[in-house]
């Protein structure tokens, strides 16, 4: 079941992006605003930028953020 909801995701203009703690640089779920999540895929989508791929563990939300080479997120102005 699983599976299914992330390929209907991946590619969705629409997807939903995590929030980040601008201090910390924690992910926190679009949701339920908690960090306890799993990444399930990392896509390269250019020379430097991957897209990971979440699901929360408290409340199953689908999200993505982007991290660079190093894993480091990568702040959205």
């Amino acid at each position: 079941m699983l599976g299914i909801g992330f390929r209907n995701m991946i590619g969705k203009s629409g997807d939903l992006r995590a929030k980040v703690n601008p201090e910390t640089n924690e992910i926190l779920c679009p949701t339920c605003e908690e960090s306890n999540f799993k990444v399930f895929r990392r896509n390269k989508i250019s020379k430097e930028i991957y897209l990971n791929y979440c699901k929360c563990e408290n409340c199953a939300q689908l999200f993505i953020y982007e991290v660079n080479k190093k894993n480091n997120v990568i702040l959205k102005a």
